[in-house]
């Protein structure tokens, strides 16, 4: 039987800074490079208390995310994707009119290098869920 669940293990940590840096990017563009941090450092805390996984995931006093673990699992991949979900969400209640995001739009500079990471199916799962 097909396992249908993403495997989290085609994706690497590298790739998850570089989409991180992404979404923030694109948080930069539509806001200023310091809203964009404090999003980011918001949004963090609204899912940490949800997804304990996150805390392997660190944002420094100047921007600059680390990450404990080189091998990420599902559930890492998961809390990251919910994270970055959440601070789509953060932008949308401040800046009206983005309509609809699309991860592979951020992250298209990325395509060559994650075309099919399970990350957009988590990031669109996400979408399903709050977390206030």
């Amino acid at each position: 039987m097909e396992n249908s669940t993403p495997d989290a293990g085609l994706i690497s940590a590298e790739h998850l800074r570089k989409i991180f840096f992404a979404f923030r990017d694109y948080v930069t563009g539509v806001t200023d490079p310091h809203k964009a941090d404090q999003l980011a450092r918001e949004s963090y805390q609204t899912i940490l208390r949800f997804f304990r996984n996150l805390n392997k995931f660190r944002l420094n006093e100047d921007g600059q995310l680390t990450i404990e673990t080189e091998e990420i699992s599902d559930n890492d991949l998961l809390a990251f994707s919910v994270w970055m979900q959440q601070y789509i969400r953060e932008v949308q209640k401040i800046m009206i009119g983005l309509g609809e995001i699309q991860p592979e739009k951020i992250t298209a500079a990325l395509a060559q290098e994650i075309p099919d990471s399970p990350f957009f199916d988590y990031f669109r799962e996400a979408a399903e869920l709050t977390y206030e």
